[in-house]
């Protein structure tokens, strides 16, 4: 019973992160007068500052010499660093192109990536009814991609990147914490040097527009840090098929948002996407019960 119950901590885990994640297009909404590439650089700025005070609250100890001395670990956070930057400013961008569909698909479809490489990097597999979800998950994304009539390369991009960071991440030997705040360093010099460059250039929107705007701009790094401490937690416990799953949440509610709350169009045919991805999701949900109560 103790497996199923840590089991159940690192769903749990997983869940509180990609509902946080299903539900930030509502902050960036609120901070959209503020232009892509200097929310960019602010996130970074202000992750930094909230991942020192976490960790020194929570009492971790900081590995940035080990990391430095161990070539492997140095280069995979590299990359990874390079993933999940590049998957922050294309999701920045999207909120302030008002893409938050566009966002939504590209999460439905990094499940299927993070399934495909936990089968052909970690050895995973899959049961008949995951299978059955999975079956079901292809032919919704096959949809939203039909309808669309084009290539979706906003959507494609979030997915890859997310997938290939979360693999990353649950190769490496380091803490969520330590891991986090060396991918920040490496990408702080240039935020840095760009909010710089629009200050001296009398762009820089934040210090510019009163006090609770610009409370709202620090927070960005608490909705950019919260979340992704709890996935890097999370895929540390379970398998990256399970955490595939799960991450349906984020862009399911995305979709919510999108059409109910921001209006953006809606069809029958992404009607159908959402209605088989919900199927699959049950599938999921029942087969993960089942185990959790047989404690396996």
């Amino acid at each position: 019973m103790s497996q199923a119950l840590s089991s159940l901590k690192y769903i749990l885990l997983a869940i509180g992160a990609f509902v946080w994640w299903g539900l930030s297009p509502i902050y960036f909404k609120w901070v959209q007068a503020v232009p892509a590439p200097e929310l960019m650089a602010q996130r970074v700025a202000w992750s930094l500052v909230f991942i020192v005070l976490f960790m020194l609250l929570f009492k971790k100890r900081f590995l940035l010499r080990e990391i430095i001395s161990t070539p492997k670990l140095l280069l995979s956070l590299t990359l990874s660093s390079a993933l999940i930057t590049t998957n922050w400013f294309l999701y920045v961008w999207a909120m302030s192109e008002n893409q938050v569909l566009a966002t939504s698909l590209g999460y439905f479809i990094n499940p299927l990536i993070s399934v495909f490489l936990g089968i052909v990097f970690l050895g995973e597999r899959l049961n008949f009814k995951q299978g059955i979800a999975l079956i079901l998950v292809i032919v919704a994304v096959i949809n939203q991609i039909w309808n669309a009539g084009e290539l979706p390369w906003l959507a494609l991009s979030l997915a890859l990147s997310f997938a290939f960071y979360g693999l990353i991440r649950k190769r490496l030997k380091i803490d969520s914490f330590n891991g986090l705040l060396f991918e920040i360093l490496l990408f702080l010099p240039f935020a840095l040097g760009y909010l710089l460059w629009l200050d001296m250039d009398s762009k820089l929107i934040f210090l510019s527009q009163g006090w609770a705007f610009d409370l709202l701009i620090i927070f960005s790094g608490i909705v950019t840090l919260l979340p992704l401490v709890l996935f890097a937690a999370s895929v540390k416990g379970i398998n990256l098929s399970t955490v595939g799953f799960i991450q349906y949440l984020a862009p399911c509610i995305s979709f919510v948002l999108a059409v109910f709350v921001f209006d953006e169009p809606f069809t029958v045919e992404k009607l159908t996407s959402f209605i088989m991805i919900w199927i699959a999701l049950a599938f999921i949900s029942y087969d993960a019960f089942r185990r959790l109560s047989r404690g396996g």
